[in-house]
């Protein structure tokens, strides 16, 4: 044996998941985060978004611009798959707020999450662009840059 227990290394991740899925907001993410992290939304450009950020800093300052857009967001009914690979989730859940004009916005995503080292490497998340323009409107670049 190795000393790779990859039910141990699968369990750790899953913990880092669960505080990453507890709460929307950078206070609670940033220590959780690899240097290398890498943002993936795959339907974002369909909407003028960034599909993709990479690198911890330019990842954190993009979430927290985004985060602007979304006070009270809250994720519910988490549900946290694990994967043959004990660094791979497979992550669903619901989201809810208002927006900063007081639409209500919803949301079902899915998202793979990788870890490297004790912290997120990777995030991507599958969404429904339809669902954020009819709560934010087109003009997305300016709102979630």
């Amino acid at each position: 044996m190795n000393g790779y227990d990859e039910d141990n290394v699968r369990a750790k991740n899953t913990e880092i998941c669960k505080k990453l899925m507890s709460s929307f907001n950078m206070e609670t993410w940033h220590d959780l985060l690899h240097d290398e992290l890498v943002l993936e939304f795959p339907y974002a450009s369909y909407i003028g978004m960034p599909d993709r950020v990479v690198g911890k800093k330019k990842c954190v300052s993009y979430l927290s611009n985004v985060m602007k857009n979304f006070s009270g967001l809250e994720f519910e009914d988490v549900i946290i798959n694990g994967t043959e690979d004990p660094n791979k989730l497979i992550v669903e859940y619901n989201g809810n707020c208002k927006t900063p004009t007081g639409v209500s916005y919803k949301q079902i995503y899915a998202t793979v999450q990788k870890f490297k080292d004790g912290k997120m490497i990777l995030f991507r998340e599958f969404w429904n662009p339809m669902a954020i323009t009819e709560a934010f409107g087109d003009n997305l670049s300016s709102e979630f840059a």
